[in-house]
């Protein structure tokens, strides 16, 4: 593959320094006779373009049609440029959806399965194939664990059993149940124990047609759960069966697929029949065998426990189980966490919520007091396990909206309230450090509620002042948050408006400023629960709305609010239609989707994420509006290559990689046929795409990085090292990329001194760009002499510089 010239696709830093280039050399960075620090000319050279860029090099783009707006201020925070940023976001994301769904502070005992609390993760996984996730061999343990076999008449044996029967037999097994029963868990237990010694599980998407697989979407020596109910009441199912038993067979898989109970008159087989399990027992075998919880407690469980697990769903017996244990080992009733003991509670802190305060203590006037604990309370539940000054902060602004038209009740007087006595009300503590996950007394040793707080040592920020952290704020009650917003907007109408339009102001940035994303991104997310009240309403008069702003902080609310939403069942589908719907409209709306393709959720969805980043680069960028959109979509594939599905992007940017070098040789064509000097112009859109995603995915080296990623898939196989080296010369020359790439590429260089086992990964790169492609040999060359220059200069890195001596020579030598 040929990459263009410097002069053929300019752009920052490619410029060829050499005299007979011509070129302007203030883009590709200082000249020779300029021998100071290159990177702050990195900087300016970036900041000249588009907006800044950070230490990475990776520009935070300002324009977009957002800037339009009088809220696009430099207040208004972008991160889409910063692969760090979007990983801590990610991971406060996750941390507000569980504050809301009411497992913080239940102990690593307790994580999500969907969008229910349960024992183990099943979409978290490695992808294996475009469709589906592994399910490692630590979480089927932990499902056999707890386990409940069953038997469904007229059978003597359990479904477990007789379905590791079938699987022995044949590749393809059929497994009918009620929804709720827990047959995803027993099939990945059943083809753990079936399966030869090294095969892998693995579970397939929501939605994933059988009708639609193919020999891709599967991987040898794994065994995959399938739902087919939807396929079989569409299709039937003989036919559906034949194909995947041929499928099976070609490529050394297996398949358990599971049907409803009510669609197994359809089936025209034989299914595995398997029954709801017993809730009660299932419960005790979660508390005993999965949370550890003593058998004395277990025996004397009160009754509401029981009648909270009466006829539910497995994951419902799941949820109640970790509320159980959590508030068993915080050393309080049983039953104190479950939803009708809980709705109770916060009735009653909001409807006398300066009781308890002595006769003498109360304020005067109480209506402000009153006011603002009701909003603290409300706040808290949005802004669940963050620091205390930002919950304050929020509560301030609620007060304001609830109290508009009634002048003078937003009034209060200073240091009338103790920030202890308030947390005590609430029934909030306050948590050391990340705080999350651990046991009572576990963080100070004083076993005072979940997650401990040591009384004595406040700090400023209503925190603690050990090891200069102010800790985070959080219930005592893990489900105490989501109950307080379900509660107020079920049963609170008055309230209601007021309460939306605090959430829709605290997601965005607007004149009033904003708030830090931390805060943004749980009142999105509170707003996405919302949604599972009132959905079309939502959608209407808070997510549609923030998109239609024309802001960058409004789109990131609405997907920030619609990946909440994918976490209820109950409305993920519906939520999905409306990301699905966006991606086909305008620029705004694409992007939004896009934002939602690079969520938590979102990036999940692999094909369907990288069917809107095809259709997006298959369109001209005209006007500022449509060009934000590589920077989005580039750090959707980033995120679909961080969930696993690395294989995948690398597929798409092999085939842009084809487009490119296609164009390039029709030029090249027509050039020969006399029509002149052509130059050479590469598919501008596609090259932005395919060099960005290469950014991200070479910038990201965390411990679970798509650097590592993109490594172990291009390996030393001659073609995919082929398109790798390829998509590296565009980084380093494409107009508004180059001055990324060349930083990262010292980076890279740099990390010979601190990372000796990655200099010859890198020595390799360089040798092969500076080989293989004479257009970029003295790009090379240049920026490698410039970069000696500074280390030698700062006295550093030493091992870099040998590095480029082994590939250049000495400095000042000429090859």
């Amino acid at each position: 593959m040929t990459t263009p010239t410097a002069g053929e696709a300019s752009g920052e830093g490619t410029v060829d320094p050499g005299p007979a280039s011509g070129g302007d050399q203030r883009e590709a960075g200082r000249g020779p006779e300029d021998r100071s620090d290159p990177r702050s000319d990195r900087s300016e050279a970036a900041a000249g373009q588009d907006g800044h860029a950070d230490k990475h090099g990776r520009q935070a783009d300002q324009g977009g049609e957002g800037s339009r707006n009088s809220e696009n201020t430099q207040t208004e925070e972008e991160s889409d440029y910063d692969v760090d940023g979007n990983r801590r976001l990610r991971a406060e994301a996750e941390r507000g959806f569980r504050s809301l769904h009411g497992t913080i502070g239940l102990g690593d005992h307790s994580i999500t399965i969907g969008g229910s609390v349960g024992t183990i993760v099943l979409d978290g996984g490695r992808r294996v194939g475009p469709r589906a996730r592994a399910i490692g061999a630590r979480v089927v343990a932990q499902l056999n664990a707890t386990l409940v076999e069953t038997v469904a008449p007229p059978d003597t044996v359990s479904s477990r059993a007789r379905l590791v029967d079938r699987l022995r037999l044949s590749p393809v097994a059929l497994l009918a149940g009620p929804e709720g029963s827990g047959r995803t868990s027993l099939a990945l237990c059943a083809l753990a124990e079936a399966l030869p010694e090294g095969a892998g599980t693995a579970v397939f998407d929501p939605g994933s047609d059988q009708a639609e697989l193919t020999p891709s979407d599967v991987r040898s020596g794994f065994g995959y759960v399938l739902d087919v109910t939807a396929a079989v009441r569409r299709d039937g199912f003989d036919l559906q069966v034949s194909r995947l038993t041929q499928l099976a067979r070609s490529q050394g898989v297996w398949f358990v697929l599971i049907v409803d109970a009510t669609a197994t008159a359809l089936t025209g087989g034989e299914p595995v029949a398997h029954r709801m399990p017993d809730q009660v027992e299932v419960l005790r075998s979660l508390l005993d065998r999965r949370f550890g919880c003593p058998a004395t407690k277990i025996d004397t469980l009160p009754a509401g426990v029981y009648a909270a697990v009466a006829g539910v769903s497995m994951a419902r017996v799941v949820r109640v189980a970790a509320l159980v244990a959590a508030a068993l080992r915080a050393d309080q009733p049983a039953d104190r966490f479950l939803d009708e003991q809980v709705r109770q509670r916060v009735n009653d802190l909001l409807r006398k919520p300066l009781d308890g305060i002595a006769e003498d203590d109360l304020p005067r006037p109480a209506e402000p007091a009153r006011l603002f604990r009701r909003a603290f309370l409300v706040a808290l539940a949005v802004c669940n396990d963050m620091p205390l000054v930002r919950i304050i902060r929020a509560a301030d602004r609620l007060r304001d909206a609830l109290a508009a038209g009634r002048p003078g009740t937003w009034g209060g007087t200073s240091f009338t309230e103790p920030t202890k006595a308030l947390l005590d009300w609430a029934e909030a503590i306050v948590v050391r450090g990340d705080g999350d996950d651990g046991d009572a007394g576990e963080k100070t040793g004083d076993g005072d509620g979940v997650g401990g707080v040591d009384r004595g040592d406040w700090g400023p920020d209503g925190g603690t002042e050990r090891g200069g952290d102010a800790g985070r704020v959080r219930f005592r009650n893990p489900a105490m948050a989501g109950a307080i917003v379900d509660l107020v907007w079920e049963e609170h109408h008055l309230a209601r408006q007021a309460m939306l339009a605090w959430l829709c102001e605290l997601a965005v940035v607007g004149a009033h400023g904003g708030e830090p994303p931390q805060v943004r991104l749980r009142a999105a997310i509170a707003v996405g629960r919302l949604a599972t009240h009132d959905f079309d309403l939502i959608m209407d008069e808070a997510v549609e709305q923030w998109i239609r702003r024309g802001s960058q902080s409004g789109q990131q609310a609405a997907a920030w609010a619609v990946d909440a939403m994918i976490g209820y069942p109950r409305i993920a589908d519906r939520a999905w239609a409306h990301v699905r719907r966006w991606s086909a409209r305008g620029a705004l709306w694409r992007m939004t989707a896009l934002r939602a393709y690079a969520s938590r959720a979102g990036s999940r969805r692999t094909g369907e994420a990288l069917d809107v980043v095809r259709r997006s680069a298959a369109l001209p960028l005209g006007g500022r509006e449509w060009a934000r959109i590589p920077a989005l979509a580039v750090v959707a594939m980033n995120e679909v290559a961080s969930a696993g599905g690395i294989e995948q992007v690398f597929d798409l940017l092999t085939r842009w990689v084809e487009e490119i070098e296609g164009t390039r040789q029709r030029a090249e064509r027509l050039r020969a046929r006399g029509w002149g000097e052509i130059g050479v112009r590469m598919p501008s859109t596609t090259v932005l795409y395919a060099a960005g995603c290469l950014l991200f995915l070479a910038s990201d080296d965390g411990p679970d990085g798509t650097r590592w990623a993109l490594a172990e898939h291009v390996g030393a196989d001659p073609g995919c090292l082929a398109t790798h080296d390829e998509l590296w010369r565009l980084l380093l020359t494409a107009t508004g990329l180059a001055a990324h790439g060349w930083p990262l590429l010292r980076t890279w260089c740099e990390e010979a001194d601190t990372k000796p086992e990655r200099a010859s990964v890198t020595t390799a790169l360089i040798t092969r760009l500076h080989t293989a492609d004479d257009a970029l040999a003295r790009p090379l060359r240049f920026y490698a002499d410039l970069w000696r220059q500074a280390w030698r200069e700062s006295g550093e890195h030493p091992a870099a510089w040998d590095l480029i001596d082994k590939i250049f020579g000495p400095m000042g030598e000429q090859r």
